[in-house]
């Protein structure tokens, strides 16, 4: 069994993994999906990315039922849209500037998309901005 820290390292992975595939490529974006018999199957996708039940990356695409694993697909172009995903909404839990988490949350990193309670139910902070410095932590005024 997987300790609570490696699922939690995988949950902060997953959640930048759909951040950025949002961030970078729009609905309807043509993909090759490796299907379970290894065949590559080409479509479109009909949705944003999200992760499904807090630990694992999923989209929906074109003429396939259900959600598809996120590292199963490949763009067919190289060519990347680079849309920033809408600001102020977490990608893991869903909170917005409007709706916060109960507990009460701020924003973890400039890109708005990863708020500071589900930085501390996932993991370590350090660990994620390690990982991903790109989603470096917000400056505060003093």
């Amino acid at each position: 069994m997987r300790s609570i820290e490696q699922r939690n390292r995988r949950s902060i992975e997953q959640a930048a993994r759909v951040s950025e595939w949002n961030g970078l490529y729009r609905v309807g974006t043509e993909v090759i999906v490796k299907m379970d018999d290894g065949s590559d199957v080409r479509t479109r996708t009909r949705s944003e990315a999200w992760l499904l039940q807090g630990h694992t990356a999923v989209i929906l695409l074109e003429g396939r039922t259900g959600g598809y694993l996120l590292e199963r697909l490949r763009p067919v172009s190289r060519e990347r849209t680079h849309r920033r995903p809408p600001a102020g909404k977490c990608a893991v839990c869903g909170c917005t500037d409007e709706y916060g988490c109960d507990a009460g949350c701020s924003w973890a990193n400039e890109d708005r998309n990863l708020c500071t309670a589900c930085v501390e139910a996932y993991g370590r902070a350090e660990y994620y901005f390690e990982r991903f410095p790109h989603h470096r932590p917000l400056r505060r005024a003093s």
